[in-house]
């Protein structure tokens, strides 16, 4: 065997009994690490282990902009990418290539039509919640679900009506509808083409909320309703358009800035103010439809005003229909959720029920019940958004963009993670755009994932997207054939099912609480968002929790704190010890003190703009708060000399002596001459910090006492001046210019009291950024770069590099040789 391989089995050998050993140990008495290396800077470890920083980039300036177009251009144009891009623009293609059809197929099914009785009574509720005749709810409950399943990549997403946008739409077609009407800008090309359906439904009344259908025969302006179906549409066409905008600019990345809180507040919100505007469905009584602003309020009080004409068959319809729901959906559905196959279609059975008593007892002509009326069958006829009025709702469009897309990638991403598979979010955002830009050319309002929807998909055991292909088979079959036989629906059930498909968002009060213990910022947003989405606007609310978001970040930067570290004796860990071991803290804090290393952690993760000045405020006041100064009788400050004796107080003799110190941090940038009141006065040479300028012209007697005076037993070490000052910042990983102006400034500020300033960063990029500026020493030569800042990668490289050389000192501090 060559003497490589000897020395090989003898360092393996040698292993094995330092692992048996350590494991024999470890039976009776805590696992140990010992690991002996060197002292690392930033630069020292990179060269050592071979570590490749980013470096300032040139490549704009090795080849032209043309030439890389062109690269980039034949990269993309053969057969191979083409075929690429289409199977990642259109999923169903290899869907249907991969799809398992005796596996899966039955189980989709069973999910399909599970959804599907979901999406009849919810479409039809919705379009009456957006101001529009019940049709256009089944529309919206097919073309867009249908296009989803065609470029969509979530396998359990249930795509149709959904009750907040749909108030949203409905907010917006009531703002619009006199304004248009006033106007006379009718845009009458498209209001014939949706004529013959309008005249089908000519029972549907428009000027009050809920509609007036007392009887099937009332007449009521089409031409209001054609306005209505134009806004709508236009309003869908162009929230589509902005989701497609949202793709091409890749604006995925926006739901990572809707924090928990701001979703969960603003879903409960809603879901509030859309159940109080269900109310006059349930009471059978009529107002006209309250403005955007305040619509909560506004409508209790339309609808306290007029209790008294509420019809009394539609309160003992709307408590029986509420009761059975909520006692199916809660009482049975949830608790036996594990041991049904598919939760009880209760939506639908209370659909069906309600319409066929309505029906043979005549409720409408006997008791005014209103009703949902003639409900036309077949398709409309593809017409182009005529665009009303554009300008008026385009930040509408906006908003509905980005809450239809945070809703539903948000569930998106939450069946992913449940299931264990991947989405595209920017393919998501497609699908989005997709199915409500070509949608609106059939008469569709905008569309979303439903929760409940999504949830059924799911626990009905669906494994594909073909369960949401599959749940449009209902709602088609309605739209065709089933549609005129619901003519005798109360719209006071279809109130009923709206309401109470949002009872499970109200649960979410019950994370108040928790909220409230554990983060209070949170807590405030939860407030603040609810309070203002329910009770003022939806896209009030949007803008206020999104903005109440930002401000609150804004608010924890400006106000992180910093603090000291310590060791834990004997090892290499470094930590701020709790309010209840100062005891601890103020033994370890004064080994470090006494040979005056200082260790300051800033408790944020990033030092800019918003907390520059408080992160020069906490390392100032936390590095001089343990020393005190006296000026004039206001400003008091201890002073030892750090070369002095490490003796033991028996006796305090007192000497006086002058030397010019700077303090770091003040906002006279002076020199002052000071005379220091000396404990032991027998000194060596004289107290005088490094760096300071000797200016006896402007020097001013400064009386230095100590408030407390020593005791026997104290060491005069105690009170050691700072001479290295580790700032670690670990955590930080983000500094603008503003925050790299305030670590000079500090650097600067420190280098003047002649206290050397020591990084640790462990963010490439942070690092690349103070090598631009000229900040910190990127040599690894001690005598090249003087007076720049040096870098470690870790604090216990920095206070190893900079601890004294002596033993005693290194025992006595307790500090690990790792």
């Amino acid at each position: 065997m060559d003497s490589g391989g000897a020395r090989h089995t003898q360092e393996q050998d040698q292993f094995t009994r330092v692992r048996q050993q350590s494991m024999s140990n470890s039976v009776n008495e805590e696992a140990t690490i010992h690991i002996t290396r060197p002292v690392y800077t930033y630069e020292s470890f990179d060269k050592k282990f071979n570590v490749h920083n980013e470096k300032i980039s040139e490549k704009w300036t090795r080849q032209s902009v043309v030439d890389r177009l062109r690269s980039a251009f034949s990269a993309r144009c053969n057969g191979r990418y083409l075929q690429s891009l289409l199977l990642d623009r259109v999923p169903v293609i290899d869907h249907l290539r991969r799809y398992r059809w005796k596996k899966d197929f039955a189980l989709d099914m069973i999910a399909g039509l599970s959804g599907g009785v979901i999406h009849v009574p919810q479409g039809m509720g919705f379009a009456l919640l957006a101001g529009l005749p019940p049709i256009y709810g089944l529309y919206t409950s097919f073309f867009p679900g249908l296009l989803y399943y065609i470029f969509g990549t979530s396998k359990h997403l249930s795509i149709g009506t959904m009750a907040l946008t749909a108030m949203m739409v409905g907010t917006v077609v009531t703002r619009e509808l006199p304004l248009i009407r006033d106007t006379k800008n009718l845009y009458v090309n498209n209001v014939t083409s949706y004529h013959s359906i309008f005249q089908a439904s000519s029972n549907y009344s428009n000027d009050s909320f809920p509609p007036n259908n007392t009887t099937s025969s009332t007449k009521t302006d089409d031409t209001d309703v054609a306005i209505k179906v134009s806004i709508a549409v236009s309003l869908t066409f162009f929230t589509g358009i902005f989701l497609l905008a949202m793709q091409v600019c890749r604006l995925g990345v926006l739901t990572t800035y809707m924090s928990v809180p701001f979703s969960s507040s603003f879903m409960v919100g809603s879901a509030l103010q859309i159940m109080v505007s269900q109310l006059p469905f349930q009471l059978g009584i009529f107002i006209q439809r309250p403005p955007a602003m305040f619509q909560l309020p506004i409508t209790l009080y339309e609808v306290f005003k007029n209790i008294s004409k509420a019809n009394p068959c539609a309160v003992i319809t709307s408590l029986i229909c509420i009761a059975f729901i909520i006692g199916i959906k809660e009482g049975v559905n949830e608790r036996y959720k594990k041991r049904l196959k598919c939760p009880i279609p209760v939506d639908l059975i209370v659909v069906i029920v309600a319409t066929i008593i309505s029906h043979f007892a005549e409720l409408n002509s006997r008791f005014k019940l209103p009703i949902t009326g003639v409900i036309p069958s077949g398709f409309p006829k593809p017409t182009a958004p005529s665009l009303p009025n554009l300008t008026n709702y385009l930040a509408d469009a906006i908003a509905l963009a980005v809450i239809s897309f945070a809703v539903s990638v948000t569930m998106a991403q939450l069946m992913a993670r449940r299931f264990q598979y991947q989405i595209d979010t920017n393919q998501e955002i497609l699908a989005y755009g997709i199915a409500n830009t070509v949608s609106s050319f059939f008469g569709c309002f905008v569309s979303t994932q439903a929760p409940p929807r999504t949830v059924v998909h799911a626990e009905a055991g669906g494994r594909t997207q073909m369960a949401g292909c599959l749940s449009v088979i209902l709602p088609l079959l309605v739209i065709l054939w089933i549609g005129p036989l619901f003519q005798s629906l109360p719209t006071s059930v279809l109130g009923c099912i709206v309401a109470c498909c949002l009872v499970p968002l109200l649960k979410q009060f019950g994370d108040l609480r928790f909220l409230w213990k554990v983060n209070k910022y949170d807590f405030f947003v939860w407030s603040i968002t609810f309070l203002s989405t329910s009770f003022i606007s939806v896209t009030v609310g949007l803008a206020v929790g999104i903005g109440s978001n930002i401000f609150f970040i804004a608010v924890q930067a400006q106000f992180a704190k910093g603090f000291q570290l310590i060791s834990a004796k004997n090892t290499e860990i470094y930590y701020c010890p709790s309010s209840g071991n100062q005891d601890l803290y103020r033994s370890l804090e004064r080994d470090f003190r006494r040979i005056g290393i200082y260790i300051f952690r800033y408790d944020c993760g990033e030092i800019c703009f918003v907390n520059a000045e408080n992160f020069k405020r906490h390392l100032f006041r936390e590095i001089e708060h343990k020393q005190q100064y006296v000026f004039n009788g206001e400003v008091e400050r201890k002073i030892v000399d750090p070369l002095s004796d490490l003796k033991t107080l028996d006796s305090a003799e007192h000497v006086t002596t002058t030397a010019t110190v700077y303090t770091p941090g003040c906002d006279d940038i002076v020199a002052r001459n000071e005379t220091v009141e000396r404990i032991n006065g027998s000194l060596e040479q004289p107290v005088k910090d490094a760096g300071a300028v000797q200016d006896d012209s402007s020097s001013t007697e400064l009386s230095v006492v100590d408030r407390e005076s020593p005791k026997q037993g104290t060491s005069v070490c105690d009170w050691t001046r700072p001479r290295h000052v580790i700032l670690d910042l670990t955590s930080v990983c983000y500094v603008d210019i503003t925050g790299l102006n305030a670590i000079k400034q500090i650097s600067a500020d420190y280098k003047l009291a002649g206290i050397n300033l020591i990084l640790v960063i462990r963010n490439a990029r942070l690092k690349l950024q103070m090598s631009v500026c000229g900040l910190i020493d990127n040599s690894l030569d001690p005598d090249e770069d003087k007076g720049r800042i040096k870098v470690y990668r870790t604090v216990h490289d920095a206070v190893f590099d900079v601890m004294p050389t002596s033993p005693v000192d290194i025992v006595n501090l307790g500090v690990c040789d790792i």
